[in-house]
């Protein structure tokens, strides 16, 4: 059996919001706290 995970990235304009609906009201685990490219980068 081959099994596939497909992500679609959907931008919300109230993100605690967004993260409070899919964490509460629907049960996914919370394991990625921040996203990769908002880290500040410093530059050289």
């Amino acid at each position: 059996m081959d099994w596939k995970l497909e992500l679609v990235f959907v931008p919300v304009s109230d993100v605690d919001r967004a993260k409070d609906f899919y964490v509460n009201k629907v049960g996914f685990n919370p394991t990625l706290m921040s996203v990769p490219w908002t880290a500040s980068v410093s530059s050289s």
